[in-house]
């Protein structure tokens, strides 16, 4: 059974961790096609019963609400996929994106996350104002120049994926996915939510602290024994 110092310490910690999570979904509350992160309480180990949390992104509901923009470069994705984009050697999950156009001819966000093709690889077009199809497809000029991907994605992995930009290691492609041009997916991030989980999270902090308070006090009158004991 665990001590009521580590149990104290981890109830500690995972209230940081709920805290940290609530504070990156709100900073996110106008990024669109932001699925915030969903909190679920843990048990690092049965036989010793510290509790931790994790967090895991929600997935876009296939009836997503969509926003129409206009912007050409705007996208979003329904029906079960996800798209893609490059940071680096590292890939992210995304639902939706307002992109534009490169000097290099890539797609890429604000950020600079650059949004990935079918198959892997970046996206690359050499009109400013493609026409998407609901495949992916986009065509400059009439005419096909590259298809972005829709891709297939465990969402569950509470490190967000993790992917590695390496072809070989994409997802299989999503089937039943749509993309729709000039709309966003707005964030799902609803404050009362995100209250709820910050008075848990302080609760959570308050109750660790009065178990150290608990140890504290246990030590002080083992402490006061054993003095009496070697009088």
């Amino acid at each position: 059974m665990a001590g009521l110092s580590d149990l104290a310490a981890s109830m500690l910690a995972a209230s940081q961790g709920r805290l940290e999570v609530v504070a990156n979904n709100v900073s996110n509350i106008g990024t669109p096609g932001f699925r915030s992160r969903r909190i679920f309480q843990q048990v690092m180990d049965g036989r010793q019963a510290l509790p931790v949390v994790s967090a895991r992104q929600g997935a876009a509901a296939a009836n997503a609400a969509l926003k129409v923009t206009g912007n050409p470069l705007d996208i979003a994705i329904t029906g079960g996929g996800a798209l893609l984009l490059r940071e680096g050697d590292r890939l992210t999950p995304a639902f939706s994106g307002q992109f534009h156009r490169a000097a290099d001819g890539r797609i890429a966000d604000a950020a600079g996350r650059v949004l990935q093709a079918a198959g892997g690889g970046d996206l690359v077009v050499s009109g400013a104002a493609p026409v998407l199809l609901k495949d992916g497809t986009l065509l400059v000029e009439g005419q096909a120049e590259a298809r972005i991907g829709a891709f297939a994605l465990d969402l569950s992995d509470p490190d967000g994926l993790g992917l590695s930009a390496e072809a070989g290691l994409l997802p299989a492609e999503a089937d039943g996915a749509a993309l729709h041009q000039g709309m966003t997916i707005p964030s799902d991030v609803d404050l009362g939510t995100e209250m709820v989980e910050m008075t848990r999270a302080a609760r959570m902090a308050e109750t660790g602290a009065r178990v150290f308070q608990v140890y504290d006090d246990l030590m002080g009158r083992v402490a006061t024994k054993l003095g009496e004991v070697g009088r």
